[in-house]
């Protein structure tokens, strides 16, 4: 029961190969951003947010992302990277409307809301067929 609750069953094919679209896609993104960020993980941003909360930020960015990308632990991946995601649009929505057309902070919380929704996508519905979490905790024990 706990593992239909984290892995869910699989869409079909074709959802399937839509959620590794967004897996691939938006994971990249997040690996690309957290890399720079490696090599000093726990100063990479100005601000007086403990050490400790900025090398999380990093984890999530980069390793969520790379599990994103192999749709492997796909619950735990989306659950950090949506928890910072919520922390980066609360921010910035702080300074504005949450949505704008004008190139402000308000982008920041667009990109950091639409991240949200890929997190809150994939930890509700799973990585799809096409995902290291199928083959490992779903395979063989579909309904379908």
């Amino acid at each position: 029961m706990f593992r239909d609750l984290l892995f869910p069953a699989s869409p079909g094919a074709r959802a399937s190969l839509g959620l590794l679209t967004v897996r691939i896609v938006a994971g990249a993104a997040f690996m690309f951003h957290g890399g720079p960020k490696l090599s000093h993980p726990t100063d990479w941003m100005q601000s007086d947010l403990p050490g400790m909360i900025q090398a999380a930020t990093v984890i999530a960015e980069f390793g969520g992302g790379a599990l994103w990308v192999l749709g492997a632990l796909t619950p735990f991946a989306s659950l950090a990277i949506g928890c910072t995601m919520a922390l980066q649009a609360s921010k910035h929505i702080g300074h504005g409307d949450a949505f704008s057309t004008i190139k402000s902070a308000s982008q920041d919380s667009e990109k950091a809301l639409l991240y949200l929704a890929v997190a809150v996508l994939l930890l509700m519905i799973g990585p799809g067929t096409f995902a290291a979490d199928h083959y490992f905790f779903r395979k063989g024990k579909e309904e379908h």
